[in-house]
């Protein structure tokens, strides 16, 4: 049980950061965008 909780954990952790790395990206592009034109 605890090993299926310290997956949970990573995938949590995974999916997480990868939203935010997402959504860092898209408003540096769109700031990028922006202030381009």
């Amino acid at each position: 049980m605890e090993t299926l909780k310290k997956h949970l954990d990573k995938i949590f952790g995974f999916v997480l950061g990868f939203t935010i790395g997402f959504l860092v990206a898209g408003v540096a592009s769109a700031h990028g965008w922006l202030t381009g034109f």
